[in-house]
């Protein structure tokens, strides 16, 4: 995958994490690295609908559980290298979004 397929895909990623924090989706993203994909997608899951949490993060996971539930065959296609990396630009458009 080039760096201009992998922005691009981040910048569909981004566009529709609406509410969500930096810090919130590289507590993800490192779950994910550490644990993999279906479990990272199975803790967003989780925590949208525990009583544990309070509202505003569960709406935080929610939107993280639709979104990579949304590009999860994409995702799934790619290697764990190329993920990484698009969930940095992702991380970096969080924190100042990328030109259009």
């Amino acid at each position: 995958m080039t760096t201009d397929e992998r922005i691009k895909l981040s910048k569909e990623i981004y566009s529709r994490l609406v509410g969500v924090g930096r810090s919130e989706w590289l507590k993800w993203v490192e779950y994910y690295k550490k644990n993999g994909f279906e479990k990272a997608f199975k803790l967003a899951e989780l925590i949208k609908t525990s009583p544990s949490f309070r509202r505003g993060p569960q709406m935080v996971y929610k939107n993280i559980g639709e979104i990579i539930g949304a590009f999860k065959n994409r995702l799934r296609s790619l290697s764990s290298e190329d993920v990484i990396i698009i969930f940095g630009y992702v991380g970096q458009c969080l924190v100042r979004p990328l030109k259009k």
